[in-house]
């Protein structure tokens, strides 16, 4: 069965290299542009891992996490990425499993994803 990563976004571009790369590797991906839409698609679509920007236009992607891991009956792991490194420990005290800086490489991202594909949902 493949894994299903909701990736959260609102820069087009990562968006659509981030997918690319993660389907070649035989993932299904899914994205958002905004947290909101997110949010939506967190629930509707159970994603099994949630790869989600900090900086996002209609809140941040800590207070993202923090509405996912409250309002999700089970969350998936979530790797949080920003350009600003100063968001590491915020995300990671909201609930992310791992803080990526940007630009991110992509060996270190599909390392870390396949890390936490065993790693179980929180209830």
């Amino acid at each position: 069965m493949s894994l299903l990563v909701l990736h959260i976004d609102d820069d087009q571009v990562n968006r659509d290299y981030i997918s690319r790369v993660l389907a070649h590797t035989g993932w299904d991906v899914v994205t958002a542009p905004d947290a909101q839409t997110g949010l939506t698609m967190a629930t509707s679509q159970r994603p099994d891992l949630i790869i989600t920007d900090i900086d996002l236009p209609d809140m941040s992607g800590i207070e993202l996490i923090r509405h996912l891991r409250r309002d999700m009956h089970t969350t998936p792991p979530i790797i949080a990425m920003s350009a600003d490194i100063l968001h590491d420990r915020a995300a990671l005290d909201a609930g992310a499993q791992v803080f990526l800086a940007k630009p991110v490489s992509i060996d270190i991202l599909l390392d870390t994803i396949q890390r936490l594909e065993s790693v179980p949902r929180f209830n």
